[in-house]
């Protein structure tokens, strides 16, 4: 491979971990950078059999479905074309997972992440968590001051709870589920491989385990602390370490004392929650109706106060209150609140079984390997669980930050995912 689409495409890398914290438009620069190495990679490679025929034995059931998956989404918007008003603007969306599947199939491309892991994850892993640790600090100096170091937009609130740079609590807290998920399976993993091998990102690693669990508490967003509790009884079952339990037990305790005594709103049940419910089954309703497409990739959220009025369902009791602190009733205008049941309503059958196929098969992929079982494991399980109560899938950050983590997890399962093997030239 030119040495330029080399730098280029680590150069992505670089960008993109960045991104997952920082926005849509880090990221849409991030990608397009990837997207030129990709292009670049595949036309520069001399052997032109190997890089239009890809090695189908060497690519995983995961990516196959991620493949299905993206194909299903396209098939989706061109049965419903006549539903979007820019179906380019949701077309464009489906990047977030062709570009990985780009760096995983295109032969020249996957030798040279293979023959540079061990140096370029290292970087791009700093990069994310410093990158995450620093917004969550600027984000806690927010909720005390009401000063946000890194804010775009002038007069942003002073929050009350974590949400990233632009103040979006489920795009933040559900993003860090899988990422301080995975912070603890590195921290786990660097123990018991010896932390003296990398002391720097193993003091890196452990700062930000300490600032972005804590961010992930602050966030409130419960079905993503669901994810986290879910994957943390993971690692205690996958090690049994008994100290694990005292450790994980002790935050438990610790965290719910907090709650009790901050007020938070993880304890409150909120008259409002029917509204999640009322979303749920209208995305029901709406994939039973519509089986084979759907009513089009990323249509449901357009289309929620529609289809409820059609269907008849009864008013919801909505965020917004009134001048004498009520809640508000109305039909909400909002997402599924749930991946599968987003997939299922906005692809149909086959969108929602490819995803939820594409989730399992990676769990299964990297459970075999002892280390990547460790490292990706709980977080993917932790993530299946918070998808039951939020749609993040969809999400331009969370799934920027879920597809790289799926890109690594591919390559550490083909070096055998030691973190002390020797750079492999391919």
């Amino acid at each position: 491979m030119n040495r330029h689409c080399r730098n280029l495409l680590f150069a992505a890398f670089l960008v993109l971990a960045v991104a997952s914290y920082a926005g849509n438009a880090l990221i849409g620069v991030g990608q397009g950078i990837l997207a030129i190495a990709l292009i670049a990679s595949f036309w520069k490679n001399a052997e032109w059999d190997a890089k239009l025929v890809p090695d189908r034995k060497g690519v995983a059931a995961s990516t196959w479905l991620l493949i299905a998956l993206i194909g299903v989404n396209i098939v989706s918007i061109a049965a419903n074309l006549d539903s979007y008003e820019k179906p380019f603007k949701d077309l464009k969306k489906v990047r977030h997972l062709i570009l990985p599947v780009g760096v995983l199939l295109i032969p020249a491309v996957r030798r040279q992440v293979l023959t540079h892991a061990r140096s370029w994850f290292r970087y791009v892993w700093i990069a994310l968590v410093v990158t995450a640790s620093a917004v969550t600090v600027a984000d806690m100096i927010n909720m005390l001051t009401g000063f946000h170091l890194f804010a775009p937009i002038e007069g942003i609130e002073r929050t009350i709870r974590l949400g990233g740079v632009f103040g979006m609590v489920m795009t933040y807290g559900y993003s860090m589920q899988f990422l301080i998920l995975v912070i603890t399976g590195m921290l786990l993993l660097l123990w018991q491989k010896g932390r003296a091998k990398d002391p720097l990102v193993w003091r890196i690693t452990l700062i930000a385990f300490l600032i972005c669990g804590l961010g992930m508490f602050l966030s409130g967003s419960r079905g993503a602390l669901l994810g986290c509790l879910i994957g943390a009884v993971v690692l205690v079952f996958v090690l049994r370490w008994r100290w694990l339990y005292f450790a994980f037990g002790g935050m438990f305790v610790v965290a719910l004392i907090a709650a009790i005594l901050l007020g938070n709103q993880l304890l409150e049940i909120r008259p409002n929650e029917n509204s999640r419910f009322a979303q749920w089954k209208t995305a029901a309703v709406t994939g039973i109706e519509n089986p084979v497409f759907g009513i089009g990739y990323r249509q449901f959220e357009k289309q929620s106060r529609d289809l409820k009025q059609a269907y008849g369902f009864p008013y919801d009791v909505t965020w917004r209150i009134d001048e004498e602190g009520n809640p508000v009733r109305g039909w909400l205008h909002s997402n599924a609140h749930n991946n599968y049941l987003e997939a299922f309503a906005s692809t149909g059958i086959f969108g929602m079984l490819a995803l939820l196929g594409f989730l399992l098969c990676w769990l299964r992929e990297v459970w075999k390997d002892p280390d990547t079982r460790l490292l990706f494991g709980p977080a993917i399980i932790g993530f299946l669980v918070a998808g039951i109560f939020e749609n993040s899938f969809t999400d331009g950050e969370v799934t920027t930050l879920v597809m790289m983590f799926y890109v690594g997890s591919q390559f550490a399962i083909k070096m055998g995912s030691s973190p002390d093997s020797e750079e492999q030239e391919v």
